[in-house]
Parts: C-alpha cells; structure tokens; sequence
C-alpha cells in the first residue's frame, strides 16, 4: 500500500534523460535539469526499490516521513523512507551506438546518441531523488527545489461470491497517503543542477544490544577470577 502511491509520478508520464541528467563527479553524483521546467512543474517522487527501505522506526536522520489513514481506521499511521540513488559502474570507455553494435574503430553517424556500457547490478537504483543535493534550511546557500507534502488517495473495493464466506457484501475503504515530493521553487533553466532544502532530523543512538547471560558465561566468569 506504500509503494504504490510513490509511482505518482510515473502515472503522470514519468521522467526520463530527457527531462533529468544524472552526473558523475568522482565518486559524487549531481542530478541536473535537462530542459527547462516552470515553478512548481518538477514533482519526483521518493522512489524505493525494496521493502526493506520502509519502515516504522528509522535512526536514519534523512529519512522521510510517510502517513497513512484508513476510513477502517481512526488513528493514522507513519512510516519512515530510506532510499539511495545506486550507479551502476562503467564496465568500458567504449561509446556504444543507441541501437547498434560497439566497434573502438566505427565511428557513429553524426547526430546518433551515444551510451556507455554500464555492468548493471541486482541493486542499481539510478532514481535521481535521492541523489539531488542537500542544503538546510538554516544556511544562506541558495536552492531550487523544496520537499512538499502530497496528498494521495487510494479506494480499495472487495466483495464476495455467492456461497462464499464473506457473502455477497461489498465494502469499499478509502486510503490517504501523505508523502513528500521533490519539487522546484524557481524555474529551472537546462543544465541547472537540482538543489533541495533538506534538514536532517534529531535522532536518539540506539541502544547497545548487551548479551544474554547463561550459566555457561557466569562459570566462565567465575573460572577467570580464581585464576
């Protein structure tokens, strides 16, 4: 139930290298715009890849807050967000031909896009959100974009069949979402690099794990101090 409010943007056609460019820089990676875009006409969504990166308590301070509400359900529900924007590496400097075969000695007609090959694994991500610089909001440094809370509403329906046990009732439930989204406060020109207004959270370390103790450890503790 997560996840699917976080395809928003998706649902409203997505974005592609068209509209936003990752860059390398070193190990670093900066996410800029790659055509111009209005006030307020960027809206990415916290993608995941796993389940693991949403949970109901996080000691991560960049993590997100997510809320849901149930018409079933009178309290609401948070979650918490973690993601990371993973590169797969450049297995060779070798420009390939979009759509052809690499040749070192075949140079590509002119005007054809050009990629690279990449060794692409299991856990690459290249989702540009997480990856998009971070400034707080108590500095002077300037930004373009601000996390904005959206609202998302979901309709669950579910019915039964004759001589099924849960008859033929129909009950429709009702799902809100509230998730941050990244979107830009000034217009962003071609080239410009994304950069959001973030605060990282206070949180409490957590606790040490101590060790259960059995008799075999109190013996062995004993054992060392009549040595």
């Amino acid at each position: 139930m997560i996840v699917a409010p976080l395809r928003m943007d998706r649902e409203r056609g997505g974005y592609t290298s068209d509209d936003l460019v990752l860059r390398r820089q070193g190990r670093s990676v900066s996410v800029c715009a790659a055509r111009p875009f209005k006030i307020g006409e960027l809206m990415l969504a916290p993608l995941v890849n796993s389940k693991s990166c949403i949970s109901q308590v996080s000691h991560n301070p960049w993590a997100l807050r997510v809320k849901l509400s149930l018409t079933s359900a009178a309290a609401e529900r948070e979650f918490w967000l973690v993601g990371f924007t993973v590169l797969p590496a450049l297995a060779s400097k070798t420009p390939v031909a979009a759509g052809g075969a690499s040749s070192a000695n075949a140079a590509p007609d002119v005007g054809t896009p050009l990629l690279c090959q990449h060794d692409w694994k299991p856990n690459s991500f290249p989702w540009p959100f997480w990856a998009v610089k971070k400034v707080p909001s108590v500095t002077a440094e300037p930004s373009n974009c601000s996390l904005k809370m959206a609202s998302v509403r979901r309709f669950v329906t579910a019915s039964g069949v004759e001589g099924d046990w849960w008859g033929d009732a129909a009950t429709v439930s009702t799902a809100e979402f509230q998730v941050p989204v990244l979107t830009n406060h000034v217009a962003l020109a071609a080239g410009d690099e994304l950069v959001v207004k973030w605060d990282s959270r206070s949180v409490p370390k957590p606790a040490k794990r101590t060790a259960n103790r059995t008799w075999i450890n109190e013996a062995k503790s004993k054992q060392t101090k009549t040595r």
